[in-house]
């Protein structure tokens, strides 16, 4: 099980020589990588009629969404930062496409969706 923060004590840590003292200050939390929540297949879209998903991720904090393998359905655009798959398919099929998330140090989750657009 991967917990929603890794949780560190908040610590400085001093080491002292003849001369001189050197510091480093070490983070209370650190966030988890962001792991999908949402599965395959997506919830069906139809021709010509407005459509909207939000992709959910567990644990972590998601800062970017991208299609990196594939293509969406003909007018349908995914959110560069809220992970929403939202517009009017123009066209009827099935596609398959893969998606990455990621957190603010480039760390996250890719996975594969499908989505059927019904005519």
């Amino acid at each position: 099980m991967v917990p929603n923060k890794i949780s560190a004590m908040a610590a400085i840590v001093c080491v002292a020589g003849a001369v001189a003292a050197a510091c480093t200050s070490y983070p209370q939390d650190l966030d988890a990588v962001p792991v999908f929540a949402t599965t395959s297949p997506l919830p069906q879209a139809q021709v010509g009629i407005a459509y909207s998903t939000t992709l959910k991720v567990r644990y972590g904090t998601p800062t970017e969404w991208a299609v990196v393998t594939d293509t969406l359905p003909a007018g349908l655009d995914l959110g560069f930062r809220n992970g929403i798959i939202s517009g009017t398919p123009t066209a009827a099929g099935t596609v398959t496409f893969t998606i990455r998330v990621t957190d603010v140090d480039d760390e996250g989750d890719t996975r594969p969706f499908t989505l059927t657009v019904a005519p």
